[in-house]
C-alpha cells in the first residue's frame, strides 16, 4: 500500500511539474439563439472552461442571424455549418463580451477571426484576459478604419491607419509568442487578409513589451461604434490554438515551409564579437521543413535569399530590406558568411526560401512563388556600458538601511559609477536630480538611517571612454500606516473618528452608537446601520505610493439586509464608475446572504476586476479579523490570521489610479451618500502603504485575542486541525489505523 502511495505521489508531482497542455479554442456562435449575449448557454464552441458562457453583464452585445465569409483571396480553409450567427455591438462606447477558456494558453498561440467593418465609425475585434464588459488592452482592435495592435502600455501600440473600408469583411490572423523575449516580453504579429497558404510578412508586429502576461485565460469580443449608425463591427469565426498544428487549426492551411530557428534568436541583444570598433557575426537558421514530414527539409527549396538592414534604414512594420547574400541549400542547417556590423546596432533580417521553378531552375529573389520568411531582429553589442542588473525598489521602515545595487558589463573599462536621487520616476530629467557623494563611485550605495527626506527615486549612471549608460530608477519609500481608526468611542471628537496615526479623521454621518470591541473593550466598536457610516478624505491612496497595500479590519456582521450588498470600506465617491471608484471591501453579487467578503476593484478603463473572495463566511454577531495584503503582483487575504485566498493581480487591475482622489467610505459603498451600508460593528481599521508579512498579520490577530494564529498551516499530520502536530495527533493516528494490516495470508503481517 505504501509503495502504491509513493508511486502515485511521484506521478502527481511529475504531472504538476509539466508544461501547460496544448489547447484549441473555437466559437462560431451558430449554436446560440439570436438575442443579447449576456445570458448565453455555456455549450457553444470548444475549448472553454466548463460551465462558462458569453455572459458578461451587458446587454449591448447582440447575436445576429447571419454569417461572415473570408475573402476568397485569403484561401481561408475553415467553414461553418448549422445556424448562421455572428456578434455585433449596439453601444456608443467600448463594450465587449468575455469568456474564460479551459486552461491558460501559453507558448506560441495562433488566433484568427473574421471582422466586418460595417461603417466608418464601427469598431470591434478580439481581446484577451479582460473579464469585464468594458473593453481595453490587450487586444487586436479595429476602430474607425484603423487596425490597432493595442498594448496596455500605449507607447508599444502599433497602428495601421486607414486600412479598413466600410462594408468589407476581413480575415485577421495573429500569433502571440508568450514570454519569448530575454526579459519576458511577448512577440506579437498580425496579418490582415493574408493568403494563408503563403502569408508572407506580418502587417503589424511588436516585440518590445508584455502583451498577455503569462498567457491567455479569457477571450473577449469587443464591438462598438462612434457616430450615428448605432451598430458596431461584426465578429465571427473566432479561433485560437497553441498545439502543434496551431496555424492549421486557425486557418485551415499548412504552415508554409519558412526558414526557422534563427541565430541570433529573434529579439536577442548583445550579439557579435567585437573587433576594431565593430562586431562580427554569422547568421544561421534551419531550412524550411518538409510539409510531408519525409525529408529533413523541404526538397523544393534550392536557395536562401538573405536580407538585412539596420533599424535606422527601415520601418519594421513596412520593411524594405536589402538582399545581402544568396546561399545554396546543402541541408537542414544553413548560415551566412561572416558579417561585419556596427556596434550599438538594431538590425532586422529575414530569409526568403527560393523554390525550384519546375524548369530546372530556381525562382529569383523577390518572386511571389518563393516563401518569404518572417522578420527577425537582433541588437549588436554596445560600446557604452550595458546594465545587466537593475536596482530594485526598497521599501523600509524609518531608521533602516536601504541598499541599491546594479551590475554592468562593458567592452571597454568602466571608469565611473555615479548615483543620483530624483524627485520623479525617470532618469531623463537631470534638472531635478541630485548627484550623491556617499559611495558614488561604486556599483552599490547604502542609504543608512532612512528618513522621510530620503524618499524618492534612485538610479546610477555608468561610464566608460565611449559614453554613459543610465540604469532604470528604483524607489526608496518608508513603510507607513496611512490611517488607523480605532473605532473606540473614546477616539471620537467633534463628530469625527480620529485617525490616531496620520490625522485623516473620518466624519461620522448620523448619530453613532458603539458596542463592545473585538478586544472586549466597552464601546470599542462603531455600529454601522442604515443611518450611520463615516467618510474620510481622499488623500488616502496606498497603492499610489509603491503599488502595494494592506488593509486590516475587525468585523462583527449582524446578518443580511434583504438583497442589498454590504460594504465594509470603500474608496468611491457616489457611484461605481471608472472616474469615481477605486476599490471596495464587502460582499458582492450572490454573496448578500452568505457573509463572504470580497475585495473588488475598478481599473482605469472601467472594468470591474481583481475580485479576491474569502471563502470562509463571516459568523453573525462574532468578531472576525480580515486582512488584505497586496505586494504589487500577488494579493492575499487572511481570515483570523490564517491565509484564505491568493491571486495574481496586475497593479493596473488592483486599483484605479484615475480615482486616486476619491474619499474613503467606512461602513458603506460610497462616501457621498452612504449607499450599500454594512450591517454590524467595525473595529480597529488600519490601512498601510506596504504589504504586511504573514508574521505581522499574526501579530495583529494575537494582540487583540491573545491567541496564536495559524499563519503557517501544517501540511501533514495535523489530524485535529489545531495547526500543531503533537501527541494528540499521534493518538488519532494510532486509533485510526496504526498497525492495521490488510495482507493475505495473515502470516504476511508482522
Amino acid at each position: 500500500m505504501m509503495k502504491k502511495f509513493l508511486l502515485l505521489m511521484v506521478v502527481s508531482i511529475m504531472c504538476l511539474a509539466g508544461t501547460s497542455q496544448a489547447l484549441f479554442v473555437m466559437d462560431n456562435f451558430n449554436e446560440l439563439d439570436v438575442a443579447e449575449m449576456r445570458w448565453t448557454a455555456s455549450d457553444s464552441g470548444v475549448g472553454f472552461a466548463p460551465g462558462s458562457g458569453w455572459h458578461v453583464n451587458t446587454s449591448t452585445i447582440r447575436l445576429r442571424d447571419r454569417d461572415l465569409t473570408a475573402p476568397s483571396s485569403t484561401n481561408f480553409g475553415l467553414t461553418q455549418t448549422g445556424n448562421t450567427r455572428l456578434v455585433q455591438g449596439t453601444y456608443e462606447g467600448e463594450r465587449q463580451q468575455a469568456r474564460q477558456i479551459a486552461e491558460l494558453m501559453d507558448g506560441t498561440v495562433w488566433f484568427s477571426f473574421l471582422y466586418k467593418h460595417v461603417s466608418e465609425g464601427s469598431g470591434g475585434g478580439l481581446g484577451f484576459n479582460r473579464s469585464g464588459y468594458s473593453t481595453t488592452a490587450p487586444r487586436v482592435i479595429a476602430d474607425q478604419g484603423d487596425l490597432i495592435l493595442d498594448f496596455s502600455e500605449d507607447e508599444y501600440d502599433v497602428v495601421l491607419s486607414d486600412v479598413l473600408n466600410a462594408g468589407e469583411t476581413y480575415l485577421i490572423v495573429g500569433r502571440i509568442e508568450v514570454d519569448a523575449g530575454d526579459n519576458g516580453e511577448d512577440y506579437v504579429s498580425v496579418w490582415l487578409n493574408p493568403d494563408v497558404t503563403n502569408p508572407g510578412m506580418a502587417a503589424a508586429s511588436q516585440s518590445g513589451a508584455d502583451f498577455v502576461g503569462d498567457g491567455i485565460d479569457y477571450l473577449c469580443l469587443p464591438s462598438f461604434y462612434t457616430g450615428s449608425i448605432n451598430v458596431g463591427g461584426e465578429i465571427d469565426m473566432v479561433y485560437a490554438s497553441n498545439d502543434a498544428d496551431a496555424y492549421k487549426d486557425v486557418t485551415g492551411a499548412d504552415y508554409p515551409s519558412y526558414a526557422y530557428s534563427p541565430t541570433p534568436s529573434n529579439g536577442q541583444n548583445g550579439v557579435g564579437e567585437v573587433t576594431d570598433s565593430q562586431v562580427e557575426l554569422t547568421l544561421s537558421w534551419k531550412t524550411g521543413a518538409d510539409p510531408d514530414g519525409v525529408e529533413d527539409y523541404d526538397p523544393r527549396i534550392k536557395k536562401h535569399y538573405v536580407y538585412l538592414n539596420s533599424a535606422d534604414e527601415i520601418d519594421p512594420n513596412n520593411p524594405d530590406l536589402t538582399l545581402v547574400e544568396t546561399v545554396s541549400v546543402t541541408g537542414a542547417d544553413a548560415s551566412s558568411s561572416v558579417l561585419t556590423l556596427d556596434l550599438n546596432g538594431q538590425y532586422y533580417w529575414l530569409v526568403e526560401e527560393g523554390l525550384e521553378d519546375g524548369q530546372g531552375g530556381v525562382y529569383p529573389a523577390g518572386d511571389e512563388n518563393n516563401f518569404q520568411g518572417e522578420l527577425w531582429s537582433f541588437q549588436t553589442k554596445e560600446s557604452v556600458p550595458v546594465i545587466e542588473g537593475q536596482p530594485e525598489d526598497q521599501v523600509v521602515f524609518e531608521g533602516e538601511t536601504a541598499n541599491f545595487e546594479i551590475t554592468a558589463a562593458s567592452e571597454k573599462p568602466i571608469t565611473n559609477y555615479q548615483w543620483y536621487k530624483s524627485t520623479d520616476d525617470t532618469n531623463q530629467t537631470p534638472a531635478d536630480d541630485t548627484a550623491l557623494d556617499s559611495g558614488a563611485s561604486l556599483n552599490l550605495i547604502a542609504i543608512e538611517n532612512a528618513a522621510a527626506s530620503d524618499e524618492g527615486y534612485y538610479y546610477c549612471v555608468v561610464s566608460n571612454s565611449a559614453g554613459d549608460k543610465a540604469s532604470q530608477t528604483a524607489v526608496l519609500g518608508l513603510k507607513k500606516i496611512l490611517a488607523h481608526w480605532t473605532m473606540n468611542q473614546s477616539d471620537v471628537l467633534g463628530g469625527e473618528l480620529l485617525d490616531v496615526q496620520s490625522g485623516n479623521n473620518a466624519v461620522i454621518q448620523g448619530t453613532p452608537e458603539f458596542a463592545q470591541g473585538a478586544d472586549g473593550a466597552e464601546n470599542g466598536a462603531l455600529v454601522i446601520s442604515e443611518d450611520v457610516y463615516a467618510s474620510a478624505p481622499g488623500t488616502i491612496d496606498p497603492p499610489s505610493d509603491f503599488g502595494m497595500m494592506s488593509l486590516s479590519v475587525w468585523v462583527n456582521w449582524h446578518g443580511p439586509l434583504g438583497s442589498n450588498y454590504q460594504r465594509i470600506i470603500s474608496k468611491s465617491t457616489d457611484s461605481w464608475s471608472s472616474t469615481n471608484s477605486s476599490w471596495t471591501l464587502g460582499n458582492q453579487a450572490g454573496q448578500q446572504g452568505s457573509g463572504n467578503i470580497s475585495y473588488y476593484s475598478y481599473n482605469a478603463a472601467g472594468t470591474s476586476s481583481a475580485e479576491m473572495v474569502n471563502d470562509q463566511a463571516e459568523s453573525p454577531d462574532t468578531f472576525q479579523h480580515y486582512v488584505l495584503v497586496y505586494d504589487g503582483q500577488e494579493a492575499k487575504t487572511y481570515f483570523d490570521g490564517q491565509l484564505a485566498a491568493v491571486d495574481e493581480i496586475d497593479v493596473a487591475d488592483f486599483y484605479n489610479q484615475a480615482a486616486a482622489a476619491a474619499p474613503i467610505a467606512i461602513g458603506a459603498g460610497y462616501a457621498d451618500d452612504g449607499a450599500h451600508r454594512f450591517n454590524g460593528a467595525l473595529d480597529d481599521i488600519r490601512i498601510y502603504n506596504y504589504s504586511l508579512s504573514a508574521d505581522e498579520v499574526g501579530d495583529l490577530y494575537y494582540d487583540v485575542t491573545g491567541e496564536p494564529a495559524c499563519v503557517y498551516p501544517v501540511e501533514y499530520g495535523d489530524y485535529d486541525n489545531d495547526c500543531d502536530v503533537d501527541v494528540a495527533d499521534l493518538m488519532i493516528f494510532i486509533m485510526n489505523g496504526w498497525l492495521d494490516c490488510g495482507l493475505y495470508p495473515e502470516e504476511g503481517c508482522m
